[in-house]
């Protein structure tokens, strides 16, 4: 179980999170700091519920004002067969306004596709579509983003994972798509020891 973490980054910032749970060892909350001026300044605090199998139905964020902690973000999760609904909400003018809804289908208990659509007014509006394929063994083969241009889902981020002893990750290759031309962006390689 993690108490609390410290992360810095190169830009100097640091930030703790410190982590709050209950007597079966779930996560009902955490607090973010961050370090200025030789203070650590509350930030943001996390808040969970869940259903009695264990899953995450609402999450709620907090904004610390000074203070006292402000609503600032709330998601509600809704579990189905084999899908998860996942609605983000903000905080605006006293109102809990949508945001983003992200609709996640799942196959086998593997990930098949995300679709994610924002708020407009009174109704959700197609953002972007996440796609997974499988190797036969169930290791991932590569994963599509693409992105909705009004009318139709154009391609945007390609990844393609490669193995090595079918288990190991050997690479993975990130692309970018312009027009109809897969560009490489990035390559990632691994090597491992025996050690």
């Amino acid at each position: 179980v993690i108490d609390s973490i410290i992360t810095h980054n190169d830009v100097g910032t640091t930030h703790s999170y410190k982590y709050y749970y209950d007597k079966n060892g779930i996560a009902t909350s955490f607090i973010e700091k961050s370090f200025y001026d030789n203070i650590w300044e509350n930030s943001f605090r996390t808040t969970y519920s869940y259903d009695s199998l264990g899953n995450i139905l609402t999450t709620v964020i907090d904004s610390w004002q000074d203070t006292y902690w402000a609503n600032f973000m709330f998601q509600n999760n809704f579990y189905e067969k084999d899908n998860i609904i996942e609605i983000m909400q903000a905080y605006i003018n006293n109102n809990w306004e949508n945001q983003i809804k992200t609709t996640t289908v799942y196959s086998n208990g593997f990930k098949d596709s995300s679709l994610d659509q924002t708020w407009n007014d009174s109704l959700w509006i197609n953002s972007y579509n996440s796609t997974w394929n499988y190797l036969p063994n169930n290791q991932l083969s590569n994963s599509l983003l693409e992105e909705w241009n009004g009318s139709a889902w154009v391609n945007y981020w390609k990844y393609t994972y490669d193995y090595m002893n079918d288990a190991e990750y050997s690479s993975i290759l990130v692309q970018n798509c312009n027009g109809n031309i897969w560009n490489n962006y990035a390559l990632t390689t691994f090597s491992y020891s025996n050690n």
